[in-house]
C-alpha cells in the first residue's frame, strides 16, 4: 500500500499488477501508511483529517479515527491488539480489543518524538525531550524511564527481541539504550549526526543501519560504537533503507534516482539500479527478500526484482509518493 501528497491511497496485489486500485482517501497529505501483523487491515495517516482504517481484501473504510493533529506516525502492536498514533504533540494509543477504545496517555512532560510497540504489546517505548519513557498500554501509565541525552531526538525504533531501543534527531545524536539495565551502550554526538536521515536495526539486531544526507550509509555493530561507511555509490542525500529478511543485504534510495544493494558484513555494494526518475525517498524489501519496492517524486511505485534487475511500473499516484510498504505476506503492496 502507498500513498501520495494528493491524499490518494494505492493497493495492489503484487503478482497481478492490473489490480491496482487508486482511490481519494484523504483531503490532504498522506504521512503514513501501515499493514496490521495478519495483513487484513491497513491504516492510513493525513494531516489534517486523522486516521483511516481500511479492509485490505475489500478496500472498505471500516472506521475513521479523529485525530485533531497531523498524523506523524502510526503502527500495529505485533500481536495486533494496540495502535498507535504519534501526533505533533500527543500520542494516542486504542485498544482494538475492546472496540477501539482510546487509553488516556499519562506522564509524559514533553511532546512525544516517536514511538514503538514492544513485540509481546505489553510495553510502549515513546521518546520526549531525549529520554524514553516505558508505557503499559493498558493503563497508560510509565513503567520505567531510560535517560539519554537532553532533547532533539525525533525518532525511534525498538529491536524485534526488545533487547534494545535507539533514538535519533537530525543534528541532535543517537543514543542506543539497553532495555534491561535502562543504561546507554553507546551513542553518537549531535556533531557527528547532522546529515542522519533515516535508521534501521537488522532483523537479527545485530547492526545498526544509517543513511545520510552526505551520500554515505553507516553500518554500526550494536555491541561497539564504531561505525563502518560503506562506499560511496549515491551522488545525493539518502533518504530510504531498508534490510532484508535474512539480514544479509541493505537497501538504499537516493534522491539520485539510485537504488543499492549493499553487504551488510562488509558495507560494500553488490549492484546498483539507476531508477526511471530522480528523488527516491521511499523503499521496501519484501517479506521473501527477493523483491523491493521503491517510490519518490514522480508518483510511481515500481517493484524490482533484486536478482534480475527487471521491474514494472504502477502508475497512479498524483505527486510525491510518501511511504511504499508490502503487506507481511508480502501479497499485497
Amino acid at each position: 500500500v502507498s500513498g501520495d501528497a494528493q491524499g490518494h491511497i494505492q493497493l495492489v496485489e503484487v503478482d497481478k499488477p492490473a489490480s491496482a486500485q487508486r482511490w481519494k482517501a484523504h483531503g490532504s497529505k498522506v504521512f503514513r501508511v501501515q499493514f496490521s501483523p495478519d495483513g487484513r487491515l491497513f491504516a492510513s495517516g493525513s494531516a489534517a483529517e486523522g486516521v483511516s482504517i481500511w479492509d485490505a481484501k475489500s478496500r472498505k473504510l471500516l472506521r475513521k479515527i479523529k485525530i485533531d493533529e497531523r498524523s506523524e506516525t502510526l503502527d500495529f502492536s505485533a500481536d495486533g491488539r494496540w495502535f498507535g498514533v504519534k501526533g505533533v504533540d500527543r500520542l494516542h494509543l486504542f485498544d482494538q480489543k475492546n472496540d477501539w477504545k482510546k487509553v488516556p496517555v499519562l506522564g509524559l512532560k514533553k511532546p512525544p518524538s516517536g514511538f514503538g510497540f514492544y513485540p509481546s504489546g505489553g510495553l510502549v517505548a515513546v521518546g520526549y525531550g531525549g529520554r524514553v519513557a516505558l508505557l503499559d498500554p493498558l493503563t497508560g501509565k510509565v513503567h520505567q524511564e531510560l535517560r539519554g541525552r537532553d532533547g532533539g531526538l525525533s525518532n525511534l525504533l525498538v529491536r524485534s527481541d526488545a533487547q534494545q531501543i535507539m533514538a535519533w534527531g537530525r543534528g541532535k545524536g543517537l543514543t542506543l539504550w539497553d532495555t534491561k539495565t535502562g543504561a546507554v551502550r553507546w551513542s553518537v554526538p549531535a556533531r557527528d549526526s547532522t546529515h542522519i536521515i533515516d535508521a534501521t536495526f537488522s532483523p537479527d539486531g545485530q547492526r545498526v543501519v544509517l543513511t545520510y544526507s552526505d551520500r554515505y550509509v553507516a553500518l554500526y555493530r550494536t555491541d561497539i560504537p564504531f561505525p563502518r561507511r560503506g562506499d560511496v555509490s549515491h551522488t545525493d542525500a539518502v533518504y530510504g533503507v531498508s534490510v532484508s529478511p535474512d539480514g544479509h543485504l541493505v537497501a538504499s534510495a537516493g534522491l539520485d534516482g539510485k537504488v543499492c544493494l549493499w553487504e551488510r558484513k562488509t558495507g560494500k555494494v553488490r549492484r546498483c539500479f539507476m531508477a526511471e526518475s530522480k528523488g527516491l525517498g521511499s523503499i521496501d524489501i519484501d517479506h521473501t527478500g527477493q523483491r523491493l519496492a521503491y517510490a519518490g517524486w514522480d508518483g510511481v511505485v515500481r517493484i524490482l526484482n533484486m536478482e534480475t534487475g527487471s521491474s514494472i511500473s504502477l502508475f497512479g499516484h498524483v505527486g510525491t509518493v510518501i511511504q511504499v510498504v508490502f503487506s507481511p505476506d508480502s501479497s499485497k503492496l
